[in-house]
């Protein structure tokens, strides 16, 4: 003759085993949301570096061009024959 375990012990083993399934998955959301909030935390902190545009490009080497020019007057002004 063979032994069963009565109901309630098979119950009780299952509540347990999906008890430790769901501590389980709460630690797994926990952790993602400490992540996930420490990561968007560092971004606050620093600020994005200021875009380099063409046009800020653009303003130094046109300084630059009239530095050099400067004092030639007929640099662009055309030679009469």
């Amino acid at each position: 003759m063979r032994l069963t375990p009565p109901p309630c012990i098979c119950y009780f083993r299952h509540e347990r085993e999906e008890r430790n399934y769901f501590q389980l998955e709460r630690d797994k959301v926990n952790t993602f949301w400490e992540i996930s909030k420490k990561e968007l935390d560092d971004r606050k902190v620093t600020p994005p570096p200021p875009p380099h545009t063409h046009t800020h490009v653009h303003i130094h080497i046109h300084d630059e061009i009239e530095q050099s020019t400067s004092g030639c007057d007929n640099f662009l002004t055309p030679r009469v024959a």
